[in-house]
């Protein structure tokens, strides 16, 4: 029996038949599993009690069963502008996942860039996604990575700073004059 990640309890259901009677699970048998939360394999326990004042009796058996990861998409992420800075690093938030179980703590990380380092708007931005935190195991992401053409390094301000003075008292010498750029 295999189940799907949901952040409830899981447990398979048996039918147990006796001489060709059916019988009861809320009274005649117990299903009993551990830890069948978060993803992961796990064994049933089922036991079935003494029926008609001991007339049969069963052993315990054991039922296999797993919990696989749930598979989660990115619904919502941010790519945050950036001035020109002579890199080409972008920064993205995701804002929202498909499904996440309540009490779980899951982060989706990212590493970004665009495609080059020049100013410019609709800029292509690769993406590649990765999932942290203590309950990351019982998730799939969907897809890893992704390209967006909505990535936007701004122009940087260029300041002229001058280093000579601005004014020459006149002396028949040729002077010329300098400037530093900062950014």
């Amino acid at each position: 029996t295999v189940f799907i990640y949901d952040g409830m309890e899981h447990c398979p259901t048996a039918t147990i038949t006796v001489n060709g009677n059916v019988l009861n699970p809320m009274s005649d048998y117990k299903i009993v599993c551990d830890n069948n939360v978060k993803v992961g394999s796990d064994v049933a326990h089922i036991a079935v009690k003494s029926q008609d004042g001991g007339n049969f009796l069963f052993t315990d058996y054991e039922v296999n069963f797993s919990i696989l990861p749930v598979v989660i998409s990115i619904t919502d992420s941010t790519i945050f502008e950036k001035t020109f800075d002579g890199g080409n690093a972008a920064t993205v938030k995701v804002n929202a996942v498909s499904f996440k179980a309540p009490g779980d703590s899951i982060e989706v990380t990212t590493a970004a860039k665009f495609n080059n380092a020049s100013a410019g708007t609709n800029k292509k931005v690769s993406i590649t996604y990765g999932l942290a935190g203590p309950d990351k195991d019982n998730y799939v992401l969907a897809y890893n990575t992704a390209v967006y053409n909505k990535g936007v390094i701004n122009k940087r301000e260029a300041i002229l700073v001058w280093n000579t003075p601005d004014t020459f008292v006149y002396d028949g010498l040729k002077h010329g004059v300098s400037a530093t750029v900062e950014m």
